[in-house]
């Protein structure tokens, strides 16, 4: 059997080849660069071996041997991960301070040279990159949270300087009137300085589904006697916090079997919102990373989410 130790690095990896009966080093550590160029040699260098002859070990780190992972598990080689504190650990043991790219090589390939029955590696399969995709895909709905919940303190401080009192005209926070309101006029002062006739514009909602009992002349009589202040720097703060949160809402929280309600859609972007921008523009932040991930998702009918993402519909 013959090892072959892979030290991964960003820009260009190191590689030997052991002999796992002699111990000896066939191949002393050579570096190749990552990209199908370096790739192809060293597949050049171990050709000459039996694939079933062959194991190739390298540590499981950061994301930067996915490439050349799944170029040789494509190819039928056998590959092992292995955990980074296990080499850290063999290096310490065996008198080594610190890292070297071309001695990590040959630490690799002892710690492949372990009895079957103490392996400290995992044989990796090309389905596994499903589930890491799997995983990616839930840390970051995960960052996603936390990003939201960001949002939503600083819009309820924003709230709580400049109307006070908007929380208490509706039963549940973040509904479609509740963020058209906040997205279109921002204070209570905009809201009293508004003619009725464009306040009743956010109210208006296509579709069915239950109505909330505030109305546009109740929420401007509010407005206008309430002991909010006149604060710029929250108008904007809310302005942008708002922005993102329908953004998030409008990806994460679907109904009708897990498709997203044309009515809406509808209510949050106008078509001159949209038309000529680039993605960034309207969606900021994490939200065309965001983007990418639910294209893996997509039906025919529409985008259709992981159940993952099928939660808080109350908020429709």
């Amino acid at each position: 059997m013959k090892l072959i130790g892979i030290d991964i690095g960003k820009n260009k990896h190191f590689f030997c080849v052991m002999d796992q009966q002699t111990g000896e080093i066939i191949s002393q550590p050579v570096s190749f660069s990552n990209d199908k160029e370096g790739f192809d040699f060293l597949v050049q260098k171990i050709k000459s071996y039996p694939k079933d002859s062959i194991l190739i070990g390298m540590e499981d780190t950061g994301h930067y041997h996915f490439a050349l992972l799944k170029y040789l598990l494509d190819l039928q080689y056998t590959v092992a991960l292995i955990n980074p504190k296990t080499t850290d650990f063999n290096r310490k043991m065996q008198g080594g301070i610190t890292k070297n790219d071309k001695l990590d090589t040959i630490n690799i390939c002892d710690v492949l040279d372990t009895p079957e029955r103490k392996k400290q590696y995992r044989i990796t399969k090309v389905n596994s990159f499903d589930l890491y995709e799997q995983k990616q895909l839930t840390r970051h709905h995960h960052n996603l949270k936390e990003e939201e919940n960001v949002y939503k303190n600083r819009l309820q401080k924003c709230i709580d300087i400049v109307f006070p009192e908007f929380n208490k005209l509706f039963n549940s926070k973040y509904g479609i009137v509740y963020m058209n309101i906040l997205k279109m006029f921002g204070s209570a002062e905009n809201i009293a300085n508004t003619d009725i006739r464009t306040i009743r514009k956010c109210f208006e909602i296509e579709g069915r589904g239950n109505r909330i009992s505030l109305t546009p002349e109740r929420l401007k009589e509010c407005a206008r006697s309430s002991i909010g202040l006149i604060n710029q720097t929250c108008k904007l703060i809310l302005h942008t916090a708002v922005g993102v949160f329908i953004c998030d809402i409008k990806l994460k929280f679907v109904c009708n079997g897990g498709y997203i309600n044309a009515h809406f859609e509808k209510s949050f972007f106008r078509k001159e919102d949209v038309v000529g921008k680039k993605a960034s523009e309207i969606f900021p932040e994490s939200m065309p990373e965001f983007l990418h991930f639910t294209k893996m998702s997509c039906g025919k009918q529409g985008y259709h989410f992981p159940l993952l993402f099928q939660t808080d519909r109350h908020l429709l």
